[in-house]
């Protein structure tokens, strides 16, 4: 393992800043987890010889990244911290394809060994903006990523990926308005990069702003026809309008994409519900179930389904699934498991559950 020294300085660092919530940043909160185009480069490292073994792992783990394998990946770039030691990229992408694997698990922990690969990419080549960026986005601590984030503008000012990296911390920060400026400021760098309209958009969805938030989807979608989740995000904006024609077919197009979209199924369910189809909703949700056995909204959607249907033992079982995997108290499944007991006749469980309901459903 790199840097034997320092994992107990590193095991330290991410046990602090949970315990004293010094800063805890979480890019899952905000990123989409698309591989970005910036973070893909296609020159041989100057480390490695051309068209030798070296090279060809190396391209091998890029490819593997680039279409999102990161197992594959990680064992590529590993190898090849062996063969070439001195290989700062094979670091730089050890870190980012661990980084990507573990954001995109079920459970994703903090992994010490992902910043000792970012500092050993940092030594070996120090003046790399692109290695100050995959470290900013890995770090916990946001003195950590405001100083890397302003190297990487230092050592190239026009570089689009550290506004983006910018305008992650902005947001997960709550600062929607920053946010969107580093967002901008890329998009002015490098306009036709999709995903930085994609996650500009999400801050005026969040915003409520869905005049400007369809307009950045739409040119997601000029820009890269087959992004699944710019279909699936107009179909939440037509969702909250309540213009449910359109947004069941924003995600059926997501879905026509992504077979495997797991949110879009469910979402295909709350339509259905709303149109009073609660057998077509229920088995939309048992498709994202299929998908994801841990998906609360599928759970809850399913949920109120069956309780409709007069399936109430069932509904039961869903809302308590759903309660489990929430990762915050959700009032209204405490509700509609009140609800369900009431109608076997199990009073006290109603009252329970009611109650829970009353705790939980407060302003």
């Amino acid at each position: 393992m790199l840097y034997n020294n320092k994992t107990i300085a590193y095991e330290m660092i991410f046990v602090i800043s949970i315990i004293l919530f010094i800063i805890p940043i979480n890019f899952a909160q905000a990123s989409n987890y698309l591989v970005h185009p910036d973070e893909i480069i296609t020159y041989t490292p100057v480390s490695i010889k051309h068209n030798s073994s070296e090279e060809k792992l190396f391209f091998d783990g890029m490819n593997y990244f680039k279409m999102k394998q990161f197992d594959n990946a990680i064992k590529a770039f590993d190898q090849l911290t062996k063969e070439s030691p001195n290989c700062a990229e094979a670091y730089a992408y050890l870190s980012q394809s661990k980084y990507y694997k573990n954001i995109s698990s079920t459970h994703p922990i903090a992994d010490p060994s992902i910043l000792q690969l970012d500092d050993k990419a940092i030594e070996l080549e120090p003046n790399n903006p692109l290695f100050h960026c995959f470290r900013a986005l890995h770090s916990p601590i946001y003195y950590v990523v405001e100083y890397d984030l302003e190297k990487a503008l230092a050592l190239n000012p026009k570089l689009s990926y550290a506004y983006y990296c910018k305008g992650i911390v902005s947001e997960i920060k709550k600062d929607d308005q920053a946010a969107i400026d580093n967002f901008t400021k890329a998009i002015d760098l490098e306009p036709s990069d999709d995903i930085y309209y994609m996650d500009r958009g999400d801050i005026y969805y969040q915003l409520d702003d869905y005049a400007k938030a369809m307009e950045d989807y739409k040119m997601v979608l000029k820009l890269n026809p087959n992004n699944s989740d710019a279909y699936f995000s107009i179909g939440d904006i037509n969702y909250s309008l309540e213009n449910y024609d359109e947004a069941l077919n924003g995600y059926n197009k997501a879905i026509e994409i992504d077979p495997n979209y797991t949110d879009a199924y469910y979402s295909r369910g709350m339509i259905y519900f709303q149109k009073g189809n609660y057998y077509k909703a229920a088995n939309e949700c048992s498709k994202s179930i299929a998908l994801d056995n841990e998906c609360a909204d599928a759970y809850y959607w399913r949920g109120w389904s069956m309780y409709e249907l007069g399936h109430y033992t069932e509904a039961i079982h869903d809302f308590s699934y759903a309660i489990n995997y929430y990762e915050e108290p959700e009032p209204d499944a405490y509700r509609g498991r009140a609800l369900a007991y009431k109608s076997l006749g199990d009073n006290e469980m109603y009252h329970i559950n009611i109650n829970l309901y009353n705790k939980y459903n407060k302003p």
